[in-house]
């Protein structure tokens, strides 16, 4: 069973990668142009999102020891992986209609 200290921390890292996979869409749905309401086939796109991983705002690396993560009791903890999934990624557009993005499946990381 996890700690409430450790559960406290790991939702907190948790929402800080939340929020940044959603500062990164947002970063895509604004570099993306108007489309051409004209053109019934829209042009492929690529784009690559990149993630980082950090615990109380230095960069994660497998193996750190991070010290004081989490609120109200903080612990000292040794982390040895870190993942996270990305799924059913959609661009929004100013009036409301949707564009799903197809992640690339290289066969090593999806």
């Amino acid at each position: 069973m996890i700690d409430p200290r450790n559960q406290r921390s790991l939702l907190a890292l948790r929402n800080a990668l939340n929020a940044l996979m959603v500062g990164a869409i947002a970063v895509l749905a604004a570099g993306c142009g108007g489309d051409d309401d004209n053109d019934s086939s829209p042009a492929v796109r690529r784009a690559a999102i990149q993630f980082q991983g950090q615990v109380n705002g230095q960069d994660f690396v497998c193996g750190a020891t991070y010290e004081n993560v989490g609120i109200g009791q903080p612990g000292t903890y040794q982390v040895t992986d870190w993942r996270f999934y990305v799924h059913d990624v959609e661009l929004v557009k100013a009036d409301g209609a949707r564009r799903t993005l197809d992640l690339d499946q290289d066969g090593v990381w999806q």
